[in-house]
């Protein structure tokens, strides 16, 4: 094989890779995405939380901090994955999401309840096979729009 082969051919394979990410991602999306026109940054973000581990440290103490009063910096948990969710309004101040905002939401999605009084309620024990099932379906659909930042530790 000569020598421009060799250097080909790893170019030629890498070429490749973006194409079948993006197939893969497509054909994968979550069906909350499906319906909306494709997003490369959704796609790359999926991408990232796929391959890079966010192993940075929260309490749930240190989690409140980040919270709509700071919109410079907004994050929310699910199921321990902590979320960078800074850019999307649905966190801000008056969202439909801002009680989220810094706080852990697992039961409230799982339970699918929209109520204060349900925000950072403990899950262990209560939660149904159904609602486990749902809650991935959210940290399916949260990994394809928000990056993973960190996880909660306590």
């Amino acid at each position: 094989m000569s020598t421009a082969n060799k250097l080909l051919r790893p170019l030629l394979l890498l070429s490749s890779l973006p194409p079948a990410w993006l197939l893969y991602d497509y054909q994968t999306q979550h069906p909350m995405r499906a319906h909306l026109p494709f997003s490369y940054s959704q796609s790359l973000t999926r991408l990232k939380n796929m391959t890079t581990n966010s192993s940075e440290g929260y309490t749930l103490k240190r989690l409140r901090s980040y919270d709509s009063n700071n919109p410079k910096s907004i994050k929310f948990a699910v199921k321990d994955i902590v979320y960078d969710v800074t850019d999307s309004d649905s966190f801000q101040r008056k969202g439909p999401y801002e009680m989220f905002s810094g706080r852990d939401s697992t039961y409230c999605l799982a339970k699918m309840s929209m109520s204060p009084h349900d925000v950072g309620k403990d899950t262990s024990g209560s939660l149904t096979e159904k609602e486990i099932e749902d809650l991935n379906g959210w940290i399916k659909y949260f990994d394809e729009k928000y990056e993973r930042c960190g996880v909660i530790i306590e």
